[in-house]
């Protein structure tokens, strides 16, 4: 016997196939567009919490170049003074230079000879006189030579000059000016 099944079996199971594939697609669109919602969310706020930083970061960048421009003057203001400084150890180094060098000059000065002109340019000295002869000037620059305050004595000139009956040597000197080290 032929059984004849007039129930819409078939369609039923069709049409409930068919809602559970649309409800599976919704399903699936909704789970997409949660997700695509969800990274944006989170992209949106990486962005956010980057520019805070970036923002950050240039407070901070202002602040340092704040303080590299007072380390800029630091610098410039020390580099200063150290200067100022160096120029007064000089002074105050070269300050007993002069009452040292007329004293060796006077103080080694043989008899009979007497200075009538000293000039000092840079570090060289040149000394001029008058002597009774060659001997009293050969001796008070060995006298110049023993000195620790000069150094390269040469004899420039040595000539006589005739005077009312009295005949002297005219003469020149050049030296340099040391200063010794500190005692």
């Amino acid at each position: 016997m032929i059984t004849i099944n007039l129930l819409p079996v078939r369609e039923a199971k069709k049409k409930e196939t068919e809602r559970m594939q649309a409800l599976v697609l919704g399903a699936v669109v909704v789970g997409t567009f949660l997700a695509i919602v969800g990274v944006h969310i989170a992209i949106t706020a990486r962005i956010s919490h980057v520019r805070h930083q970036i923002q950050m970061t240039q407070v901070e960048i202002d602040q340092l170049q704040k303080v590299i421009g007072d380390v800029r003057t630091f610098k410039k203001d020390k580099a200063e003074i150290e200067r100022k400084l160096a120029v007064i150890h000089q002074l105050e180094a070269n300050r007993g230079g002069p009452v040292h060098l007329l004293d060796e000059l006077a103080s080694r000065l043989p008899e009979k000879i007497w200075l009538t002109a000293l000039r000092q340019e840079g570090g060289v000295v040149t000394l001029e006189g008058l002597s009774i002869d060659n001997e009293t000037i050969a001796t008070y620059m060995t006298r110049l030579g023993q000195s620790p305050y000069l150094s390269n004595i040469e004899l420039e000139r040595s000539q006589v000059q005739e005077g009312n009956s009295v005949k002297l040597n005219e003469f020149t000197i050049r030296f340099g000016v040391v200063t010794p080290p500190p005692v």
